[in-house]
């Protein structure tokens, strides 16, 4: 009796070890330390020639719905590029910049540092 019962864990152990281990729960399994042993195992599908053709070419802009050659109602406005050559502006910054003391500039008349109280 118990030698039938051993032979039959024996045997469902056997089967449980030839089964896939997708069928474990994920939750319950330790997980490794290094990232790419928790990494499920890969299955390699057959490549089909047409789809990788089509992945490699660039493919011509949709325009969302309309026609690809069609033109814009409204193009998009571009930013206007300031210039920086106005002779106003440039003739401005050199009158800000001189290097030049202004006589309406007060200097200190005593040199020595008042502590505030």
């Amino acid at each position: 009796q118990s030698e039938l019962e051993v032979r039959r864990i024996m045997h469902l152990q056997d089967i449980a070890n030839q089964l896939p281990d997708a069928f474990t729960d994920t939750k319950m399994v330790t997980k490794s330390h290094i990232p790419a042993a928790n990494a499920p195992a890969r299955i390699e599908m057959p490549h089909e020639r047409a789809k990788a053709d089509d992945t490699r070419e660039s493919k011509t802009r949709l325009k969302r719905g309309r026609p690809i050659g069609s033109k814009d109602k409204n193009p998009r406005k571009r930013k206007e590029v300031e210039k920086h050559d106005d002779p106003k502006i440039t003739e401005s910054i050199l009158g800000e910049t001189s290097h030049e003391p202004d006589e309406n500039i007060e200097l200190p008349e005593s040199e020595e540092n008042l502590e505030i109280s």
